[in-house]
């Protein structure tokens, strides 16, 4: 690359994209710099992804106590010191945040603190508490994410009407809950304080539950929210909110009320290209603000890439850090390096989890010419049964000619620890009669899979249905 520059490669952003592709193009020779504002490790591990899942853990073990008179053991007087839960998710956020800088340190990329925007498409100014500097650099990443978007009926206050980030910041939890939205992060919040104990109401505006995720999954999810006493409101919608002294009346479209402590807005989030300067150096962006991308990662400007939630793709963790492999190997000169969008797990960590790679059953049937959908429900295996985590199935999606597998949804105890083994089968297009032939070990969960597929070639052997 051009000797003019001070950086190969700069990136904007320390979260699962930007840290990721700054490592990885510092591995691949390139001289980097990373910008962050905040915290390094960006919304997943300091607001997202890490600390609700060590509020689920807890709420796991909670439901794994209360159930465990049947094994014989007795768990009376059971109790949760909140204050406690929350010091654990504090003390693995600040390690594994400690963790990243650590990784950046040895693999020799230069850390910058502070604010970056482009003065010129080559050229970035860092604003810090003790002024400005600048940095240049032949390419660019913006790796900036995304914020939770607002109800206009109720903007974010920080204290009653909240974000995912407050609340999963919690130091206390509020006697009840309003989620509006029941996408998964919604539905991950309703799973973990209604098992604490709060009296939770979500209200979706569509008709079911986590909507972007298969239907029968969903089910699931909604079932055993409702047999925990949560109140659930589909193809509702707020009308009003109104504060009241120390709570929140919500009057809501289907004529119902709710009054609450505490509401919690989870809508979906907003790319942050704000302040970027980004249309100065011709960038262009969707009406949403999210950059617009190619399978390179290359904005309309070739140098500058924009990975993550910034370019308002598929908003998970895991593409994100994939977008900045892709990004940091393009920029660095493997000009065939591509993002492949086809085959992208996911995941809900509620009770029970779920998760989802290729295909939804409505997707296979209008593509394929013909399909075979085989459910496996887990009171049929041994494992589920000796662990009383018999709720749920494993359902697979093949084409009915080829048996190429199509799609794999689960809802299940460690259905985000099955999927990996469907989502490599769809990566190398394998069969269902590949999978099911594989040998899978006893007593395990990801037995289930394997008899989902001896189901759809025809051959099921423990299950009849």
């Amino acid at each position: 690359m051009a000797q003019r520059y001070e950086f190969d490669i700069a990136v904007i952003g320390g979260g699962p994209a930007g840290y990721v592709a700054a490592i990885r193009a510092s591995q691949l020779g390139a001289k980097t710099a990373l910008i962050e504002k905040s915290h390094l490790g960006g919304v997943c591990t300091n607001l997202g992804c890490i600390p609700t899942k060590a509020l689920i853990h807890a709420a796991r073990a909670m439901l794994q106590a209360q159930s465990a008179r049947p094994l014989g053991l007795e768990a009376e007087g059971l109790r949760l010191d909140f204050s406690r839960t929350a010091r654990h998710r504090d003390q693995v956020v600040a390690r594994l945040r400690s963790g990243v800088e650590s990784l950046l340190k040895a693999n020799r990329v230069e850390l910058r603190r502070g604010e970056a925007s482009f003065a010129d498409d080559h050229t970035l100014l860092v604003k810090t508490q003790g002024g400005q500097g600048r940095l240049c650099a032949a390419r660019i990443l913006i790796a900036t994410g995304a914020t939770p978007a607002e109800l206009p009926e109720a903007p974010f206050d920080g204290e009653r009407v909240i974000d995912s980030s407050a609340a999963v910041s919690l130091e206390e939890l509020p006697e009840s809950l309003l989620i509006v939205g029941a996408g998964y992060i919604g539905c991950e919040f309703a799973s973990a304080f209604v098992t604490f104990g709060v009296k939770v109401t979500i209200v979706e505006a569509l008709d079911r539950v986590l909507p972007l995720m298969d239907e029968d999954c969903a089910r699931e999810v909604f079932k055993l929210l409702k047999k925990q006493g949560a109140t659930v409101y589909t193809s509702t919608k707020i009308v009003k909110v109104e504060k009241q002294k120390g709570r929140l009346k919500a009057v809501l479209s289907n004529g119902k009320q709710a009054t609450v402590q505490k509401m919690l807005v989870s809508i979906g989030r907003r790319p942050c290209t704000e302040g970027l300067g980004l249309e100065a150096v011709g960038v262009r962006t969707d009406a949403q603000g999210a950059v617009t991308v190619n399978q390179h990662m290359q904005s309309s400007v070739p140098h500058i890439y924009a990975i993550g939630d910034v370019n308002g793709g598929t908003q998970l963790a895991h593409v994100a850090s994939q977008e900045g492999l892709v990004a940091a190997a393009h920029a660095t000169g493997a000009l065939s390096a591509k993002m492949d969008w086809r085959v992208v797990p996911a995941c809900a960590f509620t009770f029970p989890e779920i998760a989802s790679v290729g295909m939804t059953e409505e997707q296979a049937k209008k593509q394929a010419a013909e399909v075979t959908v085989k459910r496996f429900p887990l009171r049929a295996l041994g494992k589920a049964q000796v662990d009383g985590a018999v709720e749920g199935f494993v359902k697979v999606i093949a084409d009915a000619r080829t048996g190429e597998l199509l799609g794999v949804h689960i809802a299940s105890t460690e259905a985000s620890t099955l999927i990996a083994e469907a989502a490599l089968a769809l990566k190398l297009e394998a069969t269902a009669e590949e999978l099911a032939s594989t040998i899978h070990a006893h007593p395990t969960y990801p037995e289930s899979l394997r008899e989902a597929c001896d189901a759809a070639v025809g051959l099921p052997i423990n299950w009849t249905g």
